[in-house]
C-alpha cells in the first residue's frame, strides 16, 4: 500500500474570543490512499488542500465533500442510520447510501463519475458541526470503503475542512 508521503504545510490562524490568544486552525485537506485492487483508484494515494477542497455541504444527518483537481474528482457521502444524526464516533458496518436506505449507516465514494453498486465500511466521525441549512461549519473524520465484499481491498480517505471566514 502507498503511504501518503504529504505533510500538509501552512496554518490559518484564528483569535480566540475569550482569551486572545493565536491558536492554529487546520488547513482543510482531503487525503486518499487504496490498496491494489481497491475500486476505483487501485494502487493510488493523494491528497488535496485548501483550494480544492470545493465544496462540503450536510444537515446534520448528512455529510458531503466535493473534491477536484486536474483530472480527478471525488464526491464522497456519509449518512446517519435511518431517524439518526451524526455525531462524533464510528459508524459500523455502513452500505452504499441510497435515498430512504435502512437503519444501517450510508457511505458512498465517487471517483470522477465512477462508484461501487455494492459498498461496504465504516467511517468516523471526530467533528462535525453544520448550520440551520447544508452549511458545514466544521468537520474532521476518516472512512474505510470496500467495493463487492466487507474484505475486498480497501481505499482510506481523511478529511478535514473548516468554512471559509472573510
Amino acid at each position: 500500500m502507498h503511504k501518503i508521503a504529504a505533510i500538509l504545510a501552512g496554518a490559518a490562524f484564528a483569535v480566540t474570543g475569550l482569551t486572545g490568544t493565536a491558536v492554529a486552525a487546520p488547513a482543510p485537506f482531503f487525503e486518499y490512499d487504496a490498496a491494489a485492487g481497491a475500486h476505483p483508484v487501485s494502487g493510488r494515494s493523494g491528497s488535496y488542500v485548501q483550494d480544492h477542497l470545493a465544496e462540503m455541504s450536510g444537515n446534520g444527518h448528512i455529510v458531503r465533500v466535493f473534491t477536484s483537481g486536474w483530472r480527478d474528482e471525488w464526491m464522497v457521502t456519509l449518512k446517519a442510520p435511518a431517524g439518526q444524526k451524526l455525531v462524533p464516533g464510528t459508524y459500523w458496518d455502513a452500505r452504499r447510501y441510497e435515498e430512504g436506505h435502512g437503519p444501517t449507516p450510508g457511505i458512498e465514494v465517487v471517483h470522477s463519475g465512477i462508484y461501487c453498486e455494492d459498498a461496504y465500511g465504516q467511517f468516523t466521525i471526530d467533528r462535525y458541526e453544520h448550520g440551520d441549512g447544508a452549511e458545514v461549519i466544521a468537520f474532521d473524520g476518516s472512512l474505510e470503503h470496500r467495493c463487492g465484499a466487507p474484505d475486498a481491498p480497501p481505499l482510506k480517505i481523511r478529511v478535514s475542512y473548516r468554512q471559509p471566514t472573510g
